[in-house]
């Protein structure tokens, strides 16, 4: 049986330590790996309050022909224009009311809103600044027809749209006397 010489083995198990503890040492004082440093995000845009969509006073006008009978509230360029035609659909064109001419067919819904009464109607771009839209031929027509001539405010429902408000001040006798057209051209 050989003899070990435990002062050897130990001075060996301590060298060994010695050894470790300067690797971990000398390993902690190595400048960390470089990480790349993150892109700073832009910040957000600053917030802006929607702007209040203009109100547009608009003032009426009526013509009556064989074939249709016409009216045309105007003023500041935009215009709402009612058409009614013989046994036809009641057109409604809001005239230069898009920012910028827009492809043909997109909607956009809108309100009327007066003191005898309110309605809703989707329109659609006509590939110019305009909308359009159609009211089915028939009593309920010429009665949201009437509300309209009674005045009230024409508006986009969505506001964020920035689109003007239309303000259509209630017609005087010679829109009842339109009116009388319209009714004969529907009924």
């Amino acid at each position: 049986m050989a003899l070990i010489d435990r002062s050897t083995h130990a001075g060996a198990r301590r060298f060994s330590a010695f050894m470790l503890a300067a690797a971990l040492g000398l390993s902690a004082c190595q400048p960390a790996p470089s990480k790349p440093i993150p892109a700073t995000p832009e910040p957000p845009p600053p917030f802006t309050a929607p702007v209040a969509p203009a109100v547009h006073q608009l003032a009426w006008s009526f013509t009556q022909q064989p074939d249709a009978c016409r009216a045309v509230a105007a003023g500041r360029g935009f215009s709402v224009t009612v058409l009614v035609r013989h046994n036809g659909a009641i057109t409604l064109i809001l005239g230069n009311i898009l920012p910028a001419a827009t492809p043909s067919g997109q909607t956009a819904s809108w309100r009327f809103l007066g003191a005898t009464g309110s309605w809703e109607l989707a329109l659609r771009s006509n590939g110019r600044r305009d909308l359009v839209g159609y009211l089915p031929a028939g009593e309920a027509a010429l009665s949201q027809v009437l509300v309209l001539l009674s005045g009230g405010m024409l508006e986009a429902i969505d506001q964020e749209a920035g689109l003007p408000k239309l303000r259509l001040p209630p017609s005087d006798a010679e829109g009842q006397t339109w009116f009388d057209c319209a009714r004969s051209k529907q009924l």
